[in-house]
Parts: structure tokens; sequence; C-alpha cells
């Protein structure tokens, strides 16, 4: 999540140092409905405080994703089409799913299958549609990393009062402070 070819990314993107936002670890595919990250993402760390318009992600692949595995589906160029938020949808996620679905295909955006070798890694814009493939065989895994960034100004603070603000050579994160061993 901190390698430098992907800070580097987003730092020239953010015209500043990302703040990584959340990371999610996945020993196979969550097999998610196709969705968009702007309208799901609230870390908890740093609250409605950020701009929804400056999520973004990076996911690595920890092994190789192919259709055995059921990679990563993306739907490139979905991004650029403004879409219903799931609120729309009285908070219904199957219905949303369907409809992001659909509204993105009649828009000529239709899913790819992202193939990856262990170590590639894909960024995309946080309003890019992207699901979780259904694996083929029962027990096959997608080993992968998913870490959110926003463009977050430095002087934020984090909403819970036990996180504070940390810096990494030129990236943010939050975290709670290492307490004094004593004794």
């Amino acid at each position: 999540m901190l390698h430098s070819a992907i800070l580097e990314f987003f730092t020239a993107y953010y015209e500043m140092p990302p703040t990584e936002i959340q990371t999610l670890p996945y020993k196979c595919s969550s097999q998610q409905g196709a969705h968009s990250d702007m309208h799901l993402v609230s870390s908890p760390t740093v609250g409605a405080r950020y701009s929804r318009e400056s999520l973004a992600a990076a996911w690595c692949a920890c092994e190789r994703a192919n259709e055995e595995n059921r990679a990563l589906i993306i739907y490139p160029g979905s991004h650029r089409f403004l879409k219903k938020p799931l609120s729309h949808f009285d908070n219904n996620y199957g219905n949303w799913v369907e409809d992001l679905d659909k509204f993105c295909r009649s828009n000529g955006c239709h899913p790819e299958v992202f193939l990856a070798e262990k170590r590639n890694a894909l960024i995309w814009h946080g309003d890019l549609l992207h699901a979780g493939g259904k694996t083929s065989k029962s027990g096959s895994t997608r080993k992968s990393l998913v870490v959110h960034y926003c463009r977050l100004v430095e002087e934020a603070e984090s909403p819970s009062p036990s996180l504070k603000r940390m810096k990494h050579k030129n990236d943010w994160y939050f975290a709670q402070p290492a307490q004094p061993v004593v004794g």
C-alpha cells in the first residue's frame, strides 16, 4: 500500500501526498456485485470530511488472477457517467448493483475480466464500476489487496479521538499511536 510507484502516481494525481483511508485484504474473490466505491467507501478514520470525488483505489494481485479463480471484473469508462447512489434504491444493494450493471452496459461500458500476474497492480478512479467474479471451483483463492486513497489536507484530524494522523515517508494514514512501555 505504500509502494513508491503507487505513492508517486497518487502524489502527482492529487498534487500532494495521498492519504490511505481503507485497506482490504482478500483471500478469495469478494464475489461482490458491480459497484462504485465512491458510493460505498466511508472510512471511520476520516468520516465524511473528504471529497468523495477524490477517492481512488489500488488493487494489487498477491497471486495470479485468472478465469479459474475469477479475477476482478471492471467496466472500463464507467467512471465517466453520473450514477444513482445506493440511497436512491432505499439502500437495497441487490437492486442497486443490478441497475448499475444495466446502466453501464446501455452506455457502452461492458464488463471485462482483469487478468493479472502476482505483483501486478491496477489503479482506478473511485467511481469505476467493478465487481468480484464468482469462483468457478470450490476452494480456489484469489489473494489480493485493495487500498483506497483520497486527497485529504494535512491538517485534517480523525473524527475518532483514539486515532492520530501519522506520516510514513510522504504518505499519511490514521492509526493508534504506540503506547510507551512502562516497567
